[in-house]
């Protein structure tokens, strides 16, 4: 994930800082992460048992800003800056964290398995939070609180956007969704 003018790498060697002008890597953290993102100069990353959230200030310090404890059942595996709220997705589920205040992180919504399916990636398109996983492509409500609506059925491995549509991801190909049902209205123009 871009961090400035740096990535920054998660994997089995733990968190490294790569410079792309240099092509200089510097490792953070040895702890073996499964994903990170950013939210300003806020990491949030997980290790399949916690979720993170520091600066890379207070990890030279060996200190954090929170740490939040879903477990192993939940096993987050993925996370997903949108705007002012990280979803991380696991087999337990998804939790939909509130970023507006880093220093304060709050947990917005914990959605379970058994509610929604296991749940491998999300994405945001026009003001709507996206989430793929067991059971299809489905949407949040507004607050991001509980799923929408179920748009397509089939299992999804990953999802992304590309303009007004979500391409989808599973084991045979992709798919292409118009998001405009689902997003919210536009603005109308200013009369002169």
């Amino acid at each position: 994930t871009p961090l400035g003018d740096e990535l920054v790498i998660v994997g089995a060697k733990g968190m490294q800082i790569l410079d792309p002008e240099s092509g200089k890597i510097r490792r953070v953290m040895r702890r073996v992460l499964m994903s990170v993102a950013t939210a300003g100069k806020t990491l949030v990353f997980v290790d399949g048992e916690s979720i993170y959230l520091s600066t890379l200030e207070l990890l030279a310090q060996n200190r954090v800003i929170a740490q939040m404890k879903p477990g192993k059942t939940f096993g987050p595996n993925n996370v997903r800056i949108l705007d002012q709220a990280a979803i991380v997705t696991g087999p337990g589920g998804a939790l939909v964290i509130d970023l507006r205040n880093p220093n304060k992180p709050k947990a917005m919504a914990k959605l379970s398995t058994r509610e929604i399916g296991e749940v491998v990636d999300a994405t945001r398109v026009r003001g709507r939070v996206f989430l793929v996983g067991s059971r299809g492509l489905q949407v949040l409500n507004r607050s991001l609180t509980r799923i929408e609506e179920t748009i397509d059925v089939g299992e999804r491995n990953r999802v992304t956007v590309m303009g007004r549509h979500l391409v989808t991801a599973d084991r045979v190909g992709l798919q292409v969704v118009d998001a405009s049902p689902w997003a919210d209205a536009s603005m109308p123009a200013a009369r002169r």
